[in-house]
Parts: structure tokens; sequence; C-alpha cells
């Protein structure tokens, strides 16, 4: 269920990955074939893989911005490796953590699982934002994955009125997008 307004960090952040994503996705310009060149029919391959780095990249550096501290691999500017989750925004008065806005899981290798294993790692987490980005092969399997996801959320035991996942489903064909924010009630 949605709420009816989306706090405005879910709205940036979500921005932030759609912004990396596309910019991954543009296609290079295609070069006519000179007229001593046959045209060979093309074989579909799969598209290559979202890079999770440049997303974390933007997110790490728009955590800082906003006085966050951040767990995460290859991100340049992180203040620690990653640990328990993809990655981390924390608060830290002093020596006690006392705030983790966001945690971000992802798996971006088009699996058959409608829910990876990574994804349930995000049950456990007690953040503000639950971000979760993955990819699988077709658009009806991103919706079977929202779907699937959500029902995880519900089935556990420990989820808490108001626990927020904002879910990322990258698809291969015809390589697009969707997302669905949910709020545990």
């Amino acid at each position: 269920m949605l709420p009816k307004r989306i706090p405005s960090i879910t709205l940036l952040i979500l921005a932030l990955i759609v912004y990396c994503t596309y910019q991954h996705f543009s296609p290079p310009a295609k070069t006519p074939p000179s007229s001593t060149q046959q045209s060979k029919p093309s074989q579909a391959a799969p598209p290559p893989p979202v890079n999770c780095n440049d997303i974390k990249q933007q997110l790490c550096e728009f955590a800082h911005q906003q006085g966050f501290r951040v767990a995460t691999e290859k991100c340049k500017g992180s203040d620690e490796g990653e640990w328990l989750f993809d990655m981390v925004w924390w608060k830290q008065d002093q020596r006690f953590m006392t705030r983790v806005p966001l945690v971000l899981e992802s798996e971006l290798n088009a699996s058959n699982n409608i829910v990876d294993d990574d994804f349930i790692k995000l049950l456990l987490a007690k953040a503000e934002h639950r971000i979760w980005i993955f990819e699988r092969k077709t658009r009806q399997q991103v919706k079977e994955s929202f779907k699937e996801c959500i029902e995880n959320i519900k089935q556990f035991g420990h989820s808490q009125k108001g626990d927020r996942y904002l879910m990322f489903g990258v698809d291969w064909n015809p390589r697009d997008f969707q997302y669905r924010l949910y709020v545990h009630q």
C-alpha cells in the first residue's frame, strides 16, 4: 500500500537510481553500413548488466551531502567497506550509532529465482528505508518478483507497521525498469 505522501528522501533515492540506470542503458550510436559491407542479421544477445557501482557512487555522494556515513565497496569516499548489506547509511554520535536511514541490497544477474536470498537480508534490517535492486529477464518476471517480495514481507513475523521497501526491478526485454514502494501495514 502506498502512503499518500512519499518522503522526499525516497523520491531522491529513486531519482538517483533511475538516472544511473538510464545513463547505463543509453544505446550506442548506430553507424550505417558502408556500401561495400553487407549487413548481417543481428542476433539478440542479453544486454550488459546494470552497473550497480554507478548507482552506489551516486548514493554515497548523496548520503555524505545529508551528513550520513556510508559503508559499501567500490565507492570512492565511503567511510567503511561493505558490512552486512551492499550499502548502509548511518549517523554516528561520538561512539554510538544513532540512526540507520538506508540499507541497500542488489542482485543484478537476472537469475531465475523469483526472490533472491539477498532480498531476505532486508527483512532483518532496522532501517528507515530498505532498497532492493534486481534484474530479471522479462517485465512479467519483474512483476512476479515484486509480488513475491511483498508477500515475504507480509509473512515475516517481525515486520512492523511502517517498514519501508523501495524495490527497483530491471528487465532484459524491453530493457526497462519498474519500481514499487511498499510500506507495511
